[in-house]
């Protein structure tokens, strides 16, 4: 009994949560948008693949595929002879996205969050990040 309030003790000391998620690795990149079906319910009825958005028609395209309700005009803005964007979609309860640049470019990825919770309902998120040209190396 005394070696159950000990472990009992040693929990209420130090907790049962698992250590926080490691941060992304530092990106030059610039989250531009980020659009959440819970704003925009036709959100869901799309598929934004990861991509490298290099030229104007890229990025019509892109826009193309999104609701109507989309407040579009940031990443419009973006000058894409100074940037790159690059996109994707993810359903969202805790994760975020992140850009990674290496070798073979700019990469969309999401972090895994916290594994632990459960979600009720994870809304389909799009981000848009900017990262400049002259960080490409290229």
């Amino acid at each position: 009994m005394t070696w159950l309030l000990g472990l009992l003790g040693l929990f209420a000391l130090f907790g049962t949560s698992s250590a926080p998620p490691p941060s992304p690795p530092p990106s030059p990149a610039t989250l531009v948008d980020s659009w959440s079906q819970s704003e925009h319910e036709r959100l869901g009825e799309v598929d934004v693949e990861a991509q490298v958005i290099a030229d104007d028609a890229a990025r019509d395209a892109l826009l193309a595929d999104l609701p109507r309700s989309v407040d579009t005009s940031a990443v419009e803005a973006v000058d894409l002879y100074e940037s790159v964007l690059v996109a994707g979609g993810y359903h969202r309860c805790t994760e975020s996205s992140f850009v990674v640049l290496d070798d073979a470019g700019p990469r969309f990825e999401v972090d895994d969050g916290e594994p632990g919770v459960l979600c009720g309902w994870s809304p389909y998120t799009v981000d848009v990040w900017a990262v400049p040209r002259s960080a490409l190396g290229g």
